[in-house]
């Protein structure tokens, strides 16, 4: 996220729930290109757990594209979407003729460092 953020005109799209978009928002403030408590989150719950979230997945992208004038999309996935096996990565791909572009980072809190994230 962080990442993301010190690039210019781009935007983070969080596959998460909202408690990890809360503390996000807490933890940025208000710096970088974009505020930190617009960027777009899939805010998935017990439905998308059980039954899939790559639907609601494209949505939150679409919806982004439309509304956020950003250079560069950024779907970051989350402990809970990386869990439940979410595809993120293809739904990502299925954009790859936007006018902008879209790209994909697993960034589960169980995958590794700080450190690991940035490389």
């Amino acid at each position: 996220m962080r990442t993301v953020h010190g690039i210019t005109r781009a935007i983070p799209i969080l596959h998460s729930g909202p408690g990890c978009v809360e503390k996000l928002e807490r933890d940025f403030g208000s710096s970088g290109y974009f505020l930190s408590h617009i960027f777009p989150c899939t805010n998935i719950s017990e439905k998308e757990v059980i039954f899939g979230g790559e639907g609601k997945i494209k949505e939150t992208i679409e919806n982004a594209l439309k509304v956020i004038d950003a250079d560069l999309y950024v779907v970051l996935t989350s402990c809970s979407s990386e869990i439940v096996g979410d595809d993120a990565e293809e739904v990502v791909r299925s954009f790859k003729n936007a006018k902008k572009p879209v790209i994909y980072a697993s960034t589960p809190g169980f995958k590794g460092n700080n450190y690991l994230g940035h490389e």
